[in-house]
C-alpha cells in the first residue's frame, strides 16, 4: 500500500512540476511588458515548488520501503537505518531483530505512522493542484498565497516524516531500556 501511495505522489509532483513549468513561461512573457511584482511572486512561487517537491520526493522515497530490516556489516550494524551507537550496541540490535513479537509490534506500527504521513502528503498535493487548476495564471499573488500554504503543510509533513524516523530510535530505546535511558 505504502509503495502505491509514493507512486501516487511521485505522479501528482509531475504534475506540480508542469504547473511550475507554467509559470516559467508566463515569467518569460511578463519580463518583456516589465511587471517586476508579477516576475517576483512568480520566482518565490518557484522557489517554494521546488523545495516542497524536494522534500516530498526524499519522504515518498524513504517512507515506501519495507521496514524490519536488520543489516550488518563487520562492525556496521543497523536496523531500518539506525546505526548501533553506545546507547544501542550492536547486540541490542540483533536481539530486537531477533524477538518476533517485538519485532512485529514495530513494524505494524512504523507502518502505519509511514502510511499516515504518506497520506497526508498525497493529500496535501492533490488539494494543492486542486486550487492550481481552478486559479488563472495571471493572478499571481494569489498562486504565492496558495503555495505559501502548501509549502507549510509540506514543512509540517517533515517533521511528521522525522517522527518516522524516530520511531526505530524509540523503540529500540524502550526495549534496551524499559525503565528509561540510565544516566550516567
Amino acid at each position: 500500500m505504502k509503495y502505491k501511495i509514493a507512486n501516487k505522489i511521485e505522479s501528482h509532483l509531475t504534475q506540480l512540476d508542469n504547473f511550475s513549468q507554467k509559470l516559467y513561461f508566463h515569467s518569460q512573457s511578463l519580463q518583456q511588458e516589465k511587471d517586476d511584482q508579477q516576475i517576483t511572486d512568480i520566482i518565490e512561487t518557484q522557489r517554494l515548488l521546488d523545495e516542497s517537491n524536494s522534500f516530498l520526493r526524499v519522504i515518498s522515497c524513504d517512507l515506501k520501503g519495507y521496514k524490519g530490516v536488520y543489516f550488518r556489516h563487520g562492525d556496521d550494524v543497523r536496523f531500518d537505518g539506525y546505526r548501533c551507537s553506545e546507547i544501542i550496541n550492536k547486540n541490542d540490535i540483533f536481539r530486537f531483530s531477533q524477538s518476533f513479537d517485538r519485532k512485529q509490534i514495530y513494524m505494524n506500527q512504523r507502518n502505519e505512522k509511514d502510511t499516515q504521513c504518506l497520506l497526508g502528503c498525497e493529500q496535501d498535493i492533490k488539494d494543492i493542484l486542486h486550487i492550481l487548476d481552478e486559479t488563472n495564471l495571471t493572478n499571481t499573488k494569489n498562486i504565492l498565497t496558495h503555495v505559501t500554504n502548501f509549502h507549510k503543510n509540506v514543512l509540517n509533513r517533515m517533521r511528521e516524516y522525522r517522527g518516522c524516523l524516530n520511531f526505530t530510535q524509540d523503540t529500540l530505546i524502550d526495549f534496551v531500556y524499559p525503565n528509561g535511558v540510565e544516566k550516567k
